[in-house]
Parts: C-alpha cells; structure tokens; sequence
C-alpha cells in the first residue's frame, strides 16, 4: 500500500511536469532551424491553451546492478521494476479554484505484483481509489494547511520559471543539447513531425565550465570560514564522481496536422560506476582496489498520448469517497515514513 500511493503521487507528478512542457520551449530551440522552431513553439501554445483532452500513459523503470549494495545491506533487492499505465479524461474548467479536472484509472505493477489505483481530480478535490475504498482531499485546503497555497498562483509559478531559467543560462547547455525535427510518421492514421531534443547530461556535469562554477561555490559553501576538509574532500572528488557517470536523455514531442502536439515521450538512460565512485570519495585510499560493487543501470520510459483535444468530455466524482482533512493527510503521509509532514 505504501509503496502504491507513493509511486502514483510519482506518476501524477510526471503528468503535471511532461503535459505542460509542451509549452516549455518560449524563444531558442538550441540547433533547431528558426522555421521548425516557429512551427513547434506554435503547436506548444495551442496544446497549452487546450480545454480539454483525453489522455493516455504508460511509465517503465527500471534499475539493476544492486548486488553490490545488496551485499552490503541484506534485505535490498539486486533489481527494481515498476510499471504504470493509465488513460482518462481532462478538462479545464477556469470556475474552479484548481481548474483542472481529470480521471485518471491507472494498472500499476511493483516487482511483479499488479495492482489497480485510481486518480481523479474534481471541483478541486483530488480522489485517491485502492483496494475498494476511496478518499478524497481538497487540493486547496491542504496546500494551505501545509504553507504552500501560493504553488498555485500564476505569477508565483511563472517566477520559479524564469528563476529556473536563469539558473540554466549559467551552464553551457547547447553545448550538450541536439534538437532535430525527424521524418514525418503515421500515428493513429495522422501524419505527425516528430521533434527530438536529446541531451548528454554528464558531457555537461563533466564539462570544464561545470567544474569552474563548483570551484566558484566552494568559499560559499564554506561559508567564508576557513576550508572544511571534508567539504574540500568532496570538491577535489567531484571531478571522478561525475567521470563515473554515463547519463543521456531524450524527449520527442509529435506535432500532428492539426498544430497540436498529440505525443510525448521521454526516455532516460544512465549507469553510475559505483567502484570509481567510492574510490573517489576515499581520495584513493583504497589503493585503486576494487570492492565489486559494480555498475548501477537506470532506465526510464514514459510517454502521453493526447486525444479528442478541445471536445466535448465528462470528467465525474467517484460515488462513496471518505473526504479527509488537511490534519488526517498529514498523519497519513507520516504513517508511510520518509514523508516530510508539518508540525
């Protein structure tokens, strides 16, 4: 039960990032030509101005790799799975506080076991269905509860992204970023132009200009003070620690002929040397010895489909819910352990 509800909160956190990103390409498209990246930016901002749509998802992760660290802790698992999927519809409806307004059904599988979950969002009550019983949170009232009413507001979300965006501006993305618009396809008997952006994350943390902005950060990390060992320790080894990465990322989005974007998908693949990365915190004291923890392998694959854009959907309430209060949540996710709550 706990591992369910909090892989489905993972899963509607990946809905509210990869939906909305179809918008998230305002101004440059790196190395994209200036005609595609007009066309792109204009199927983004209709897919973002939609009313309505019915969705559809799958998730896969995966992580292998884990018997070294197994050995070390007895009871860890030597490899990690969980799949989800899930379809349903969503409508806008700006009369509400929180206007978005889904149901969302999902088959959830953790290490072999399946498991059928609910999401639905209504009249701004976010609904939680599993194993026959249902409950649901006002979305507001828990947000305020926990001192994170202004998440929601425009301009406070509109200034995380341009924080966000400034943040980017300091390292030397385009560098490690290849945005290109592929051959048209068939999807579900449309023509789409499929727009892939991949992304060589460890080129970028094991870039020269990576490691000049860590150095930078050291006096403010210290404080001023004098130099913490420890904390000198961990600088001089990030340069190992990020060579002992291989991380790459992909998101393709498909624009169909009606300038809307009607698939997303977002593949991320990466192996952390664990060997290389202990030797590096040690400073070497190991003598270059390994301790056969091995190569941890991540793997993630989600992707969106979006249909039925713009038309005429219902979005319901599920009958019988248990409405919790803000105090009743909070116990809840205390219950699940590792779950920050309020005081």
């Amino acid at each position: 039960m706990k591992k369910l509800m909090v892989l489905s909160v993972m899963v509607m956190a990946l809905l509210v990032m990869f939906i909305p990103a179809t918008s998230a390409q305002e101004g440059g498209c790196y190395n994209l030509p200036q005609a595609d990246c007009d066309y792109i930016n204009a199927a983004a901002a209709n897919t973002a101005a939609a009313t309505s749509f019915y969705q559809k998802f799958s998730l896969n992760f995966e992580v292998s790799g884990l018997q070294g660290i197994a050995m070390l802790s007895p009871g860890l698992p030597s490899a990690i799975s969980f799949q989800v999927a899930g379809e349903g519809a969503f409508v806008v409806d700006t009369a509400d506080e929180f206007p978005a307004n889904l149901n969302l059904p999902m088959s959830v599988t953790i290490d072999g076991t399946p498991a059928e979950v609910g999401f639905s969002v209504v009249d701004s009550v976010l609904y939680f269905s599993f194993n026959g019983q249902t409950f649901g949170v006002p979305i507001l009232d828990f947000l305020n509860e926990m001192g994170a009413g202004d998440l929601l507001n425009t301009d406070t979300m509109n200034s995380n992204v341009d924080a966000l965006g400034g943040m980017g501006s300091m390292f030397p993305v385009d560098s490690f970023i290849n945005y290109t618009r592929e051959g048209d396809v068939d999807w579900n008997g449309m023509s789409v132009s499929p727009f892939m952006l991949t992304f060589d994350l460890s080129g970028l943390l094991q870039s020269p200009e990576v490691g000049s902005l860590l150095g930078m950060a050291a006096p403010m990390l210290g404080g001023g003070a004098e130099a913490d060992p420890t904390l000198t320790m961990l600088l001089q080894a990030i340069p190992q620690l990020m060579g002992a990465l291989d991380l790459k990322l992909d998101v393709t989005q498909y624009v169909g002929t009606d300038n809307f974007i009607h698939k997303l998908t977002f593949n991320f693949n990466g192996t952390a040397d664990l060997d290389t990365m202990i030797g590096a915190l040690m400073g070497g004291a190991g003598g270059g010895q390994s301790m056969g923890l091995g190569v941890v392998t991540i793997a993630i694959a989600f992707d969106v489909e979006l249909t039925q854009i713009n038309e005429a959907l219902t979005v319901t309430a599920p009958e019988g819910a248990v409405i919790l209060s803000p105090e009743q949540v909070q116990d809840i996710l205390g219950q699940l352990g590792g779950i920050p709550v309020m005081p």
